[in-house]
């Protein structure tokens, strides 16, 4: 297998030392509820979701009536969901695949398309649905039978007198209801748009019969809803367009088929793109080496700079820092090794560092590579060996989508471009069903050995992006330099050309490659640049 680019948890937030509105901007977001509690709902919604002939599929809109109350976000504990989901997905695809350089994860549209599988499933496969997803830790709690019916429980029970304290000391669930509120949130905020966008479709086949509430939350969720025969080269190219519009061209296919009898395709898009808040400069890029965690070194293109207030934490083996975006609910978190290089479990003591925990404020020399990641993962394997398996076994696991049918392909692509301007990535999850069937005196953050990162939005804790790199050499890390920024007074050096690539740079969607290890963190060196605003 080539570099895996896996939008997962690996890097997500865990308790950041920033000041977040309380329950996070989507406190009073909507989001669905179960199925039963839209039953009522459900004819205004219904009218919508009707089959279409096969040449003009029609997605069912939100229906104003079925907006559901407000769902708060826990955001903390999202956090440490989507990095507990990250870290073991990584792990677990590491084992799969020992010899991958690059294991890349989305955590956050993993997350959003199992919580669109959720509506329709039943109590076993939505306790190992939130056991994978990092909802409960390990093994079964009484409540991850049913999420959102023993959140719905807890809420209904009454305080006794003089219990004011302990019901405000516990936090909101974090559920599949949850997930729903943020992806309601992130659709709703037209400010975000252009920086962020998400969104989930279901597509059924005509011989499944699914239950028309669960169509309806589906609906009420903000999934759209397609009634057409799959299996068909048509369908195929519909679901593969649907996705490259969501993802603004990053992912042009996402499948390449779908399972004989067939029972539906769940998916979730997201798409990101933003420029740093502070932004290296170009002339300050050249080839330097990086060393794999083998001791092997490759030539790459070094981005370097200088950033002032830097979120950052580092001790005697490792350091951390996070780059802000323009948008500054986003940050991207970097965690490398001062000495020698190690590959992904090496940085199991400091993963947690991923979410931003116990980072402090400093001016920091950067030195990282370009990259240029795409990456399709068969996510299966690793998340029933994560404890799906058991659950979606069930004869009704998915009976609210029409009886009969499993899980049988969770397929991930996921892209991420990192170059001196900004950021961008995207990724696409999809479910198919069958049926049964010099020295300054900074701080330093030089990332020129094996490194874990972790792209992620601070007021909600979901990590749209994570993973370790191994060999940027592989990554197509000699992609071209973006256009130089307007012209700024900065020392005139002559920016090198770009090295020569070690690989072919690979098509929009890359083979198989073989493994790489991760990288470091070491001082940097270069002149300084322009000082990032502090926060």
């Amino acid at each position: 297998m080539s570099s895996r680019v896996i939008a997962a948890a690996v890097v997500a937030a865990l308790s950041l030392p920033l000041a977040l509105p309380p329950g996070g901007p989507f406190a009073a977001a909507p989001a669905a509820a179960a199925p039963a509690e839209r039953s009522d709902k459900a004819k205004p919604v219904r009218k919508k979701t009707t089959e279409r002939p096969p040449g003009a599929p029609a997605a069912a809109k939100r229906s104003a009536a079925a907006v559901p109350a407000p769902v708060p976000v826990d955001v903390a504990g999202m956090r440490t969901a989507q990095t507990r989901l990250a870290v073991r997905l990584v792990e677990a695809l590491q084992k799969e695949t020992p010899e991958a350089a690059n294991l890349v994860v989305s955590p956050g549209s993993l997350a959003m398309v199992a919580t669109l599988i959720a509506l329709g499933a039943d109590a076993p496969l939505q306790a190992a649905l939130a056991r994978t997803l990092g909802f409960v830790d390990g093994g079964a709690a009484p409540a991850a039978a049913a999420p959102e019916k023993a959140a719905r429980e807890a809420k209904s029970k009454k305080p006794r007198k003089g219990d004011k304290a302990a019901v405000a000391a516990a936090p909101p669930p974090v559920d599949f209801a949850a997930v729903r509120a943020i992806v309601a949130g992130v659709q709703a905020d037209k400010g975000l748009a252009e920086v962020l966008a998400v969104a989930d479709a279901i597509w059924i086949d005509p011989a499944m019969t699914p239950k028309p509430s669960v169509l309806a939350a589906v609906a009420a969720a903000g999934g759209e809803v397609f009634r057409e025969p799959l299996g068909t080269p048509e369908s195929l190219a519909r679901i593969n367009a649907w996705v490259g519009e969501r993802t603004r061209g990053a992912i042009p296919a996402m499948l390449d088929r779908v399972p004989a009898d067939p029972g539906l395709v769940a998916v979730n898009a997201l798409y990101f793109k933003d420029r740093w808040r502070t932004a290296f400069a170009p002339g300050r890029t050249r080839p330097a080496p990086f060393t794999r965690a083998d001791g092997s070194t490759v030539e790459v293109p070094l981005m370097m700079g200088t950033i002032e207030a830097v979120p950052m934490r580092s001790d005697d083996s490792f350091v951390a820092i996070e780059l802000g975006y323009a948008t500054p609910r986003f940050g991207l978190v970097l965690l490398g090794s001062k000495d020698k290089p190690l590959p992904a479990s090496g940085f199991a003591p400091v993963a947690d560092w991923l979410s931003g925990r116990d980072f402090a404020a400093a001016t920091v020399d950067v030195a990282l590579p370009r990259l240029a990641l795409a990456e399709r993962a068969a996510l299966l394997p690793a998340l029933d060996a994560l404890g799906l398996k058991a659950g979606r076994t069930s004869p009704t696991a998915l009976d609210g989508f029409g009886p009969g049918q499993r899980i049988a392909e969770v397929i991930q692509k996921t892209v991420l471009k990192i170059d001196e301007a900004g950021t961008e990535a995207a990724a696409a999850t999809a479910v198919t069903t069958v049926r049964s069937a010099l020295r300054s005196q900074n701080s330093r953050a030089v990332f020129d050995k094996p490194f874990w990162f972790a792209l992620r939005d601070r007021d909600t804790g979901v990590v749209l992006l994570a993973g370790y790199v191994g060999d940027p050499g592989r990554a197509v890390a000699t992609a071209a330099a973006p256009p130089a920024p307007e012209p700024a007074a900065a020392p005139a050096e002559a920016a090198p050309a770009p090295p020569p690539a070690t690989d072919p740079p690979p098509a929009a969607e890359p083979g198989p490659v073989p493994p790489a290890e991760p990288a470091e963190a070491a001082p940097s060196q270069g002149e300084p640049s322009q000082g990032e605003p502090r926060r």
